[in-house]
């Protein structure tokens, strides 16, 4: 386990004891805080008294200062969650200020002895990479840890790192490793994250305020991630230490992200086994998570291990930049697929994107009225066949329905047709039938007659 002690403002130190710590470093501007959760106890009754804001922790031979207690009492029972950062932001943004400035091309150097004055650091500088010169105007007037930032950040684009009396820059800490860190073999539990919290597009910077309020010089760099995103504005930069528009627009360009993060946090496992033991923040480790399809050289940019040396860290790889073109070129591709299907007038999909060949419709779950239109065969109607024919539509439609779901059926007479036509009608009405029920034929007519002797012949001559 390791070992955690207070150190007050007179310089005692006390250890304690029921703690967790976690502990987080990143390569974001070298952060490094621990987060402690101490139980009361006799054991640690002194050293939790000395728990105060602005006291020191001691963990892992290096200092933090508390600058967050939170207290919870309940009887006998207390307990403090505590928020501590290294000891070194402290001393290069409280204990030391720069009130001077420099004007020029300077090289490295140059600048950082100009930060670093007063301050107790020396520096250790990688020049691998780095400008030999670098242009500044007005630069200094701070405190020494904003112009540390700012330095790195955007004037070399690199990093920086520190021990108790050293400052480390370099264009990148760490180092470059064959070491994998593979999905379901010494990995385990990825989770990507996509980071779009600080994301603005578009910015404007003043510098050099005329009597009337209005500026002498005035930027303003619109990111290409705007046609993606659309405005996103960003607080503007009020900076008198510039004296020209160029200047001033190339520092918008390097306050504005052009970039997503995407990161990676994962749990290591088996590091022993793997050789994973020694890696550190900085480090670039092959990174194989096959559920992500991802398999290239990341970085660790972030670490949180625990006070229990048994308790594998959690390593968030990448912080992976996806730059403005290969977004945008991302989003027109996209777009193009989709303006492909889809019809903006009609607000539908397009027939053409839809293969009709391959239809096929489940009519049990179907719901609602289909449509005369939308049926593959014609219905009937009194002039044309369809499912039935015409004259069976013309005997349906003479149906009648009561009120009651009864059918009465039309009779034919002479003049109108019902279940018979009227020319059949007709004819019927010709015949006579006796008492027996059986038809009479009038002989006395002679087209009868003649009609009968015309059978007989077609009879005689079969």
């Amino acid at each position: 386990m390791r070992d955690l002690y207070v150190k007050n403002l007179v310089g005692e130190m006390f250890p304690l004891s029921r703690y967790k710590v976690t502990r987080n470093v990143s390569t974001e501007n070298a952060a490094r805080t621990i987060k402690v959760d101490i139980l009361l106890e006799e054991q640690n009754f002194q050293g939790y008294r000395e728990l105060r804001n602005k006291t020191y922790l001691i963990y892992e031979n290096e200092t933090y200062v508390i600058e967050n207690i939170s207290e919870v009492t309940t009887g006998n029972f207390a307990r403090k969650s505590i928020v501590a950062d290294h000891i070194f932001y402290q001393n290069m943004k409280l204990r030391s200020r720069i009130y001077t400035t420099i004007t020029g091309d300077k090289t490295p150097d140059e600048i950082l002895t100009f930060i670093l004055q007063g301050t107790g650091y020396t520096y250790r500088l990688d020049k691998t990479g780095l400008p030999d010169k670098i242009t500044v105007e007005n630069f200094g007037n701070n405190n020494p840890l904003a112009l540390l930032q700012d330095f790195t950040t955007n004037m070399i684009k690199g990093e920086f790192d520190y021990t108790d009396s050293e400052v480390i820059v370099a264009k990148e800490i760490g180092r470059i490793t064959d070491k994998q860190m593979r999905y379901e073999f010494n990995i385990s539990g990825p989770q990507k994250e996509i980071d779009t919290t600080n994301l603005r597009t578009t910015i404007k910077g003043f510098s050099t305020q005329n009597p009337d309020g209005s500026y002498y010089y005035i930027a303003e760099y619109t990111s290409p991630l705007a046609e993606v995103y659309g405005t996103l504005i960003a607080d503007p930069v009020y900076d008198d230490r510039y004296k020209s528009s160029a200047t001033l627009r190339q520092r918008l360009i390097n306050d504005l992200t052009d970039t997503l993060d995407f990161s990676i946090r994962l749990t290591a496992t088996q590091l022993a086994d793997m050789d994973l033991r020694d890696v550190r923040k900085g480090d670039y480790v092959w990174c194989i998570i096959d559920p992500f399809d991802i398999d290239i050289r990341v970085r660790v940019v972030d670490i949180e291990d625990y006070e229990d040396e048994n308790k594998d860290p959690v390593f968030t790889l990448g912080k992976v930049k996806r730059k403005a073109s290969s977004i945008i070129s991302q989003y027109r591709n996209a777009t193009k697929a989709f303006n492909a299907i889809y019809d903006p007038n009609t607000k539908k999909v397009k027939s053409t994107a839809v293969d009709t060949a391959n239809i096929s419709v489940d009519l049990g779950k179907a719901t609602g009225q289909v449509k005369e239109s939308q049926l593959p065969f014609t219905t009937a109607n009194a002039t044309n066949a369809g499912l039935m024919s015409a004259s069976d539509y013309i005997k349906l439609s003479n149906l009648n329905v009561g009120s009651d779901g009864s059918v009465s059926v039309p009779l034919a007479t002479a003049l109108n047709n019902g279940l018979l036509s009227k020319e059949l009608f007709q004819k019927l009405n010709n015949l006579q039938v006796d008492a027996n029920g059986l038809a009479i034929v009038d002989l006395n007519n002679n087209a009868t007659i003649q009609n009968i002797l015309n059978r007989l012949t077609a009879l005689e001559n079969k």
